[in-house]
């Protein structure tokens, strides 16, 4: 079917195939060319990939929004220049926060330094105690406000901002460690 045809089911025109069918269809056409574009951003697999997935889960959602004006295609990469712009904000500000107090050695000033550290501290992160990890990942990668974790996790707000603290400490520690290097 042509992108023409999966939008007319999408949008209820056509009845041939069920909605969420066609939607699956569609985007599973442009899942490579979206994962690709994320792959020369990142340079990383698993960065990529959850760049490609958060991409997708937004087109699916907002498919309603998409006039017509544009090819599909175009439109979904419209997207993915947001997402992308969003977590590499995000990555930005996680070193800046892990870093702010006084983390001795020499503070990134490229973007293969920050590429670089980012990274480190991802593999420093999956080092860290499960809840500690779930925690800081939820906190600083997700946005959760510490209710909000508290209630995820099923535990007390401020056992989660003790958990906040020692594995904000651990990675600060190691992103030390790391720029004397």
């Amino acid at each position: 079917m042509s992108e023409d045809e999966l939008l007319s089911i999408i949008r209820g025109v056509e009845s041939r195939v069920t909605p969420s069918a066609a939607l699956e269809e569609l985007l599973g056409r442009f899942y490579e060319l979206i994962l690709r574009i994320a792959m020369v951003e990142f340079r990383e697999r698993e960065i990529a990939m959850d760049c490609t997935q958060e991409v997708m889960l937004r087109a699916a959602r907002t498919i309603h929004r998409f006039r017509g004006d544009s090819k599909f295609s175009t439109w979904l990469v419209g997207i993915e220049r947001h997402v992308i712009r969003e977590l590499k904000r995000t990555r930005r500000e996680v070193v800046d926060v892990i870093a702010q107090e006084n983390v001795g050695g020499k503070t990134p000033t490229t973007k293969t330094e920050l590429h670089a550290e980012f990274s480190f501290l991802l593999h420093e992160l999956r080092l860290l105690p499960e809840r500690q990890r779930q925690v800081i990942t939820l906190f600083y990668l997700e946005d959760f406000p510490i209710p909000q974790i508290a209630e995820a996790l099923r535990c007390s707000q401020s056992a989660v901002k003790t958990h906040l603290s020692r594995g904000r400490e651990t990675l600060r520690a190691a992103l030390e460690l790391y720029r004397k290097q």
